[in-house]
């Protein structure tokens, strides 16, 4: 791929504030990631991928990495818990897909993911994640960042984050919610505020970030480098657009019409149309939700297979003007 001039170029330090979309299994794909850079998202995480999956599977797991030119820039974010496959897949990454920055997930509470001792679980073995962030940084030349949480049990993200070299990361990401609270709550503002003061590298705000003032009253409250918007923009790409303009935007039923065809011919160019249009039936859902007229369509939605399709349906639902 012929990338941008400056493709490597530090984003870390020159966004201010830096927002990004946050990396989300099964939601930030090649064609969510497009149509959030239409609307204006500076940088764009991919999904995260196991390395024992690209060690083992390499051209299935690597498949999730894949994307087009207008998507940069991407980081790719790997989880795991062995230094050494950590290492390995960074710099298979870089090798193979010149993205803007490699991120280790310590972060995600899925079940499936902590048994293996990789995501949040990595948070109470803070010795283990530092030789990770040591063996990665001396394999890749590409930016290192590591996404986590406000804490786990008895650890919280500022006696972890204090333990770790920060100065071989140019950011970290915090989800200011615990393991234990998931995607719900308060973040915790303290705790953000207490890392910035402290870390050497760039601290990014994530979770409960869904307007402009959520934006405002949380980099107030921290003095954070960023922000890191997951499932607030699902069904509604354009909140990038409120964020960096740093005006409100709330798109007309025909851009909103033009938003779904996009995104769903994005969907359909990229892994066919008929499985492009059933894998988009989870957006339209958030597209439509609050809609007048939303359940009638989705009902109608059910049998759609193309994009063609999809527009006559939303001709009938969503006027003009």
């Amino acid at each position: 791929m012929q990338l941008p001039e400056n493709a490597k170029g530090t984003f870390w330090e020159t966004h201010d504030p830096l927002v990004a979309l946050a990396p989300m299994a099964g939601v930030t794909d090649s064609p969510f990631r497009r149509i959030c850079k239409h609307y204006g998202a500076p940088l764009v995480w991919s999904e995260f991928v196991s390395v024992r999956g690209l060690h083992h599977n390499w051209a299935k797991s690597s498949a999730l990495l894949e994307y087009t030119q207008e998507e940069y820039p991407v980081v790719m974010q790997i989880f795991g818990d062995e230094p050494e496959y950590m290492a390995d897949a960074a710099e298979k990454i870089e090798q193979a897909f010149s993205p803007a920055g490699i991120d280790i997930n310590c972060g995600c509470p899925a079940k499936k993911v902590m048994k293996t001792g990789a995501g949040v679980a990595l948070m109470e073995h803070p010795k283990l994640v530092s030789e990770i962030i040591n063996a990665i940084s001396e394999r890749i030349s590409v930016p290192l960042s590591l996404k986590t949480r406000a804490g786990i049990r008895d650890t919280d993200v500022y006696e972890f984050a204090m333990q770790l070299p920060l100065d071989k990361l140019s950011g970290l990401t915090i989800h200011g919610r615990t393991y234990e609270e998931k995607f719900t709550g308060d973040i915790n503002l303290e705790l953000l505020r207490r890392v910035k003061e402290q870390a050497p590298c760039r601290v990014v705000a994530n979770g409960g970030i869904a307007t402009l003032d959520d934006m405002h009253r949380i980099r107030e409250a921290t003095g954070i480098d960023g922000f890191m918007v997951g499932a607030a923009a699902l069904g509604r790409p354009w909140i990038f657009r409120e964020l960096t303009n740093n005006t409100p935007h709330e798109p007309s039923p025909m851009e909103l019409k033009e938003t779904i065809l996009l995104h769903a011919t994005y969907m359909s160019e990229f892994y066919g149309e008929e499985r492009g249009i059933l894998n988009f039936r989870k957006h339209l859902l958030w597209y439509l939700k609050g809609f007048p007229g939303a359940k009638e369509l989705r009902k109608r939605l059910a049998s759609i297979r193309t994009v063609d399709a999809l527009q006559e349906t939303l001709e009938l639902f969503l006027p003009a003007e």
